[in-house]
C-alpha cells in the first residue's frame, strides 16, 4: 500500500467506515457481492493499520502518529467484528458480534474527532505570526489541558501538580511556565517523560553549589540561563513554521540547521554546563566553563550520566553544519564531515530539533525554580519585550489569557483605555491588579469601556488581593463609574469611622500610634471631617489617658454621625 499522508490516511478513513457501513446495509439483498466487497475493505484497513505501524515515530507528531493507529486498529476491530456477526449461525453469536463491532465504531469515531482536533492545534500554532501570538495560542492550549477558563484559574489548576513535580517548598512563581511546557505535548507519554524529566533535572540542579560562585559567575548563569530560554522560544517560532512542510530544500535544510545549533550554542550548552557542575565532576568556574565548546560539554555530560536531560542536540549535525559539510541528494540529506558520514533526512533532523525544545524547555524550568526559590537575587527571567512583544501587545495578549475576551488597547496620555465587547467574568480589579507590573510602565490610571459603562480609576498594585481594609477603601476612592465615584462620599466616611473603632485602645501612645496612618489616608482622600473628629478624639483621650476604658466611648459619641449601617466594599 503506497504511503499515505496523515490527511489522506484521514479521509481514506472516513470514506472507509461510511463505504463499510453501506455495505453492510446492502448485504441483505447480495450476500456474494457485498461479502466481497466487506472483505476487500477489510484489506485496506488491515494494509493501513501495517502502513502505520511501520511508519518511524517522530516526536513532533506523536500524538497525531498515536490516534491514527489506535483508530486504524479500532476500525480493524469494527470491520472483524461484523464479518464475524454476518458469518455466526446464532443469533446469540451474532448479536455479540454486533454488538462489539458498534462499540469498536463509537470508539473509531471518537478517536476521528480527537485526531481532527489535535490536527487544528498544530495548524493553528503554526498559523502563528509572531512569537505574542505563539505564546496566546499556547496559553489556550495550557487552559484547555488544566479545564481552565483563565490564567487565574490555570495557575489555581496546576498549583498541585507543579508542587508535586518541584516539592512543596518550591517557590510557585512558574507555575504558568509549568503549565504552558506541559501544553507543548499533546501526547500522555510526552507529558510523563516532561515531569519525570523536570523532577529529576530539579534534583540534580538543586545540588549546583551556587553558594560558592563568585558574583561573576552568578551574573553570567542568569545571563546565560536567559539567552537560553529565548532560544528555545526561537526555536519553537521557527520549527513550527517548517512542520507541516514537505518539502526538502536547500534553504529549508539550512535554516534548520542553524535553528539547531543556536538552540545547542545557548539552551544546550547553558545546560550541561549545570549538569557537570552539579555532579561535582567539573571544578571549572562557570565562568570558564561557558566558554567552552558546545559539543564538548554536552558530551561530557552524557558520559557524566546526564544524557536523559541533554536528548535532541545532535553533535554530528552541529559538527557537519558548522563545517558547511551537509548537502542534499534528493529527499535524502548527507553529514560529510571528518568526524561523521551518514545518511539523514529533514523529518528526522526537525524531530531531532522539536525532541531538543521538549527537553530544553522541561530542563530549564526544572533550573529556574531552583533558582527562584533558594536564589531569588539570581533572575534568568526573560522580559516580554525580549521576545520582540511590545507593552500594548502584551496586555491584550494577557488580558485574553485572564478572561477568554481579546479587548481593544490604546493608550491616551498617562492613561491606558481596555474596550470589552463583552464584560469579562474577571473582576475588573483583579485584571489590572494581574497586569499593573506592565500597565504601570506607560500609564498611571486604567479605564475599561464595556457595556456602555466607563469604569476609571488609579491602577492597584498586584498584590491588592491582600490589601487591608484601610488600603482598599482608598484604591477604591480612586475609582468611578460613568463619572461618579463608586464609593459614595457618605460610605467614604462611615468606612473610615468604623476603621477607627477597631484600633487597639488599650494604651494611648499605641491608639496614636495606630490612628495616624487612618488620619493620612483621611486627608488623601480630602475627608477633612474625619481627620477633625479623630484628632478631637486624640486630645480627649490624652485628657483621659489613665483611663483607657472610656477610649472607646469617647470615639463612639464623636464619631456618631458618620456610624452608619456596615459598608461593603463594592466588586467592580
Amino acid at each position: 500500500m503506497q504511503e499515505l499522508s496523515g490527511l489522506e490516511a484521514m479521509n481514506g478513513v472516513t470514506s472507509w467506515i461510511q463505504d463499510f457501513t453501506e455495505c453492510l446495509e446492502r448485504f441483505s439483498q447480495n450476500h456474494d457481492k457485498e461479502r466481497k466487497a466487506l472483505e476487500g475493505k477489510l484489506t485496506w484497513i488491515l494494509n493501513l493499520d501495517a502502513s502505520i505501524r511501520a511508519t518511524p515515530l517522530r516526536e513532533v507528531d506523536r500524538r497525531q502518529h498515536e490516534l491514527m493507529s489506535e483508530l486504524a486498529q479500532s476500525c480493524t476491530e469494527f470491520a472483524l467484528s461484523f464479518l464475524r456477526a454476518l458469518a455466526d449461525i446464532t443469533p446469540l453469536g451474532a448479536k455479540h458480534h454486533a454488538r462489539s463491532g458498534q462499540l469498536a465504531l463509537d470508539h473509531a469515531t471518537a478517536t476521528l474527532a480527537a485526531y481532527n482536533k489535535e490536527s487544528l492545534r498544530i495548524e493553528k500554532l503554526a498559523s502563528a505570526e509572531s512569537v505574542s501570538q505563539l505564546v496566546e495560542f499556547s496559553l489556550e492550549n495550557a487552559q484547555e489541558m488544566f479545564h481552565a477558563k483563565s490564567l487565574i484559574e490555570l495557575r489555581s489548576a496546576a498549583s498541585a501538580e507543579f508542587r508535586t513535580v518541584f516539592g512543596e517548598k518550591s517557590s510557585d512563581d512558574l507555575v504558568l511556565d509549568y503549565a504552558l511546557v506541559l501544553a507543548q505535548r499533546s501526547s500522555a507519554k510526552q507529558q510523563d517523560d516532561a515531569r519525570r524529566l523536570m523532577k529529576g533535572f530539579h534534583r540534580i540542579s538543586s545540588s549546583l553549589p551556587l553558594d560558592s560562585f563568585s558574583a561573576e559567575d552568578l551574573s553570567n548563569l542568569a545571563g546565560d540561563t536567559r539567552e537560553a530560554l529565548l532560544s528555545v522560544f526561537d526555536a519553537a517560532h521557527a520549527l513550527l513554521f517548517r512542520v507541516q512542510s514537505a518539502q526538502t530544500s536547500r534553504q529549508s535544510l539550512l535554516a534548520l540547521v542553524a535553528v539547531h545549533n543556536d538552540l545547542m550554542e545557548n539552551a544546550g550548552k547553558c545546560l550541561a554546563a549545570v549538569a557537570l557542575l552539579s555532579a561535582r565532576t567539573r571544578t571549572t568556574p562557570y565562568s570558564t566553563l561557558r566558554h567552552k565548546d558546545a559539543s564538548a560539554l554536552i558530551k561530557r555530560a552524557r558520559e557524566a550520566g546526564m544524557s536523559e536531560y541533554l536528548s535532541g542536540f545532535d553533535l554530528d549535525i552541529r559538527n557537519a553544519g558548522s563545517h558547511g559539510a551537509i548537502r542534499l541528494a534528493g529527499e535524502k540529506i548527507i553529514l560529510d564531515a571528518r568526524s561523521v558520514q551518514k545518511e539523514t533526512t529533514l523529518d528526522a533532523i526537525i524531530d531531532r530539533i522539536y525532541t531538543a525544545i521538549l527537553t530544553a524547555s522541561s530542563a530549564l524550568i526544572a533550573f529556574r525554580v531552583v533558582l527562584h526559590t533558594g536564589y531569588p537575587t539570581v533572575n534568568p527571567e526573560i522580559a516580554l519585550d525580549d521576545l520582540g512583544i511590545g507593552t500594548l501587545e502584551a496586555i491584550r495578549m494577557l488580558a485574553f489569557g485572564f478572561t477568554g475576551e481579546r479587548p481593544a488597547v490604546a493608550l491616551e496620555g498617562d492613561c491606558l483605555v481596555m474596550s470589552f465587547e463583552d464584560r469579562p467574568n474577571t473582576p475588573l480589579l483583579t485584571l489590572a491588579a494581574a497586569l499593573s507590573s506592565i500597565i504601570s510602565k506607560s500609564a498611571k490610571r486604567i479605564r475599561y469601556v464595556l457595556d456602555g459603562d466607563i469604569y476609571d480609576g488609579s491602577v492597584p498594585h498586584s498584590d491588592h488581593e491582600g490589601f487591608s481594609g484601610l488600603e482598599l477603601l482608598k484604591l477604591y476612592a480612586t475609582w468611578n463609574k460613568n463619572g461618579e465615584p463608586i464609593v459614595s462620599e457618605q460610605d467614604v466616611n462611615c468606612y473610615l469611622a468604623r476603621l477607627a473603632l477597631r484600633v487597639d485602645m488599650s494604651d494611648y501612645s499605641v491608639l496614636v500610634r495606630e490612628l495616624r496612618p487612618l488620619r493620612q489616608a483621611a486627608i488623601e482622600m480630602g475627608k477633612h471631617e474625619i481627620d477633625r473628629l479623630l484628632r478631637t478624639c486624640v486630645g480627649l483621650a490624652r485628657k483621659n489617658a489613665d483611663e483607657p476604658r472610656n477610649f472607646e466611648q469617647i470615639f463612639r459619641l464623636q464619631l456618631r454621625p458618620y456610624l452608619t449601617e456596615a459598608v461593603t466594599l463594592p466588586t467592580i
